[in-house]
């Protein structure tokens, strides 16, 4: 799920759209991917942020983009922490990501 989520916010719609797709798959994916369920929680939770930030605001190309490759780098930190990294690897990713989110710098 984590290539879905790449691959969606690698695409050329990079606005609420692509959020809410985003926030889907995690959605799914914490279904599905019970092993997983925290980081896919937290990836939904950032593009549900997203989404309520730039529902009915303008969104200019370069925060899109910047915003997109942000998300990217995240989806493959959590991917390379949980399917080749150790415990404590999966646990620091989840930590920084969850303390960044809590002051609102994701």
């Amino acid at each position: 799920m984590y290539e879905k989520l790449i691959t969606v916010m690698q695409g050329d719609a990079l606005g609420v759209q692509a959020y809410e797709e985003c926030s889907r798959i995690a959605a799914l994916a914490i279904t599905e991917q019970t092993g997983d369920a925290a980081p896919f929680l937290l990836l939904g939770m950032i593009a549900n942020r997203f989404i309520d930030a730039y529902r009915d605001q303008p969104l200019s190309r370069k925060t899109a983009e910047d915003q997109a490759k942000r998300y990217v780098a995240l989806c493959i930190a959590f991917r390379d922490a949980f399917e080749n990294g150790s415990d404590a690897d999966q646990l620091r990713i989840l930590n920084e990501t969850a303390r960044a989110y809590n002051a609102e710098t994701l």
